[in-house]
């Protein structure tokens, strides 16, 4: 029987877990001053997932394949990592749906505090924006720029420059987990 991972105390005085020089959330990181909480949010797929790296503006974003993710989620040191959670509408679904939900668990196993990733409902992601349960991606992606910033131009990067495709599934993500993570208070809410 292996022995679980020892902990160890930082230089900071607060307890992680030893393989690891990530320090829970709930911990409170300490940073120097204005730097802002970093989130890693996904919006997993069957091969390939959508990435935000997210400090209220966007860091970097793409779609990737999920191997390749899953190192990234292995080595990142961010504050936190969020997924997109796969919920039941009450119709069937198909195997891709169920491949999706793997690759989920495999990235969320992969972060160094497991217990601590935030999963977030499509749902939350549009009541966030101010959008009915009905609305579309073209909706939640106009919303996303209006309370995120615009994406600017390669000269000029804005604060969704580079978001496209999956990863403004995972921006929304990103928005809805660091609201969380700050009691209530979103990044860039109104601007």
């Amino acid at each position: 029987m292996a022995e679980p991972a020892a902990e160890a105390e930082g230089a900071d005085g607060r307890v992680r877990d030893a393989s690891s020089d990530r320090v829970p959330v709930d911990q409170g990181i300490e940073r120097s001053k204005g730097e802002p909480m970093r989130v890693l949010a996904i919006d997993p797929g069957t091969t390939q997932s959508g990435y935000v790296l997210y400090d209220g503006k966007v860091i970097t974003a793409g779609v990737m394949d999920n191997g390749e993710l899953l190192q990234i989620v292995r080595d990142d040191r961010s504050d936190c990592l969020s997924i997109e959670q796969i919920v039941s509408y009450g119709k069937a679904v198909g195997q891709e749906t169920f491949d999706t939900c793997v690759w989920a668990g495999r990235f969320m196993q992969a972060w160094a505090c497991p217990d601590e990733v935030h999963m977030v409902r499509r749902a939350e992601v549009k009541k966030e924006l101010g959008l009915s349960g009905a609305a579309k991606d073209k909706q939640v992606n106009a919303a996303l720029l209006q309370r995120v910033g615009p994406k600017g131009t390669k000269k000029d990067k804005g604060p969704t420059y580079g978001v496209a495709s999956h990863a403004w599934a995972a921006l929304g993500v990103a928005v809805v987990a660091m609201k969380r993570i700050n009691g209530g208070a979103a990044a860039n809410e109104g601007v």
